[in-house]
């Protein structure tokens, strides 16, 4: 396996655990702000349980990430087989889903903490 293939899943499998603790201690956070307005207006509204469900799924494609990518470090590329792409396709659909889902939660939760009271 080449040397960089080999470094990139490891980072990508450490950095996705790093985001599995941070998703899940921003999630703590935002159970910790029932009565800001915001959060009541997301309730009224029934767009809170949505935005757990944008926390949930982050978390979910980064334990996949994780899991594919360690996966990954058990693969020997230095032979060249035909499935090495499609895995590598794969590998590369599931990294920018996870990234996505981590924009979009980011995104939201920075919303939620400007909101004012």
């Amino acid at each position: 396996m080449p040397e960089s293939l080999k470094d990139l899943l490891s980072a990508v499998t450490n950095l996705s655990g790093i985001a599995i603790g941070f998703l899940a201690a921003a999630q703590s956070i935002l159970f910790s702000l029932p009565r800001k307005y915001v959060i009541q207006q997301l309730k009224k509204a029934g767009m809170y349980s949505r935005l757990l469900n944008y926390f949930m799924t982050a978390i979910q494609w980064s334990f996949v990430l994780a899991v594919i990518s360690a996966f990954g470090l058990l693969i020997d590329f230095t032979k060249s087989q035909s499935w090495h792409s499609l895995a590598f396709s794969v590998w590369l659909f599931i990294l920018t889903t996870a990234s996505l889902s981590y924009y979009r939660v980011i995104e939201v939760f920075t919303a939620l903490l400007r909101a004012p009271d």
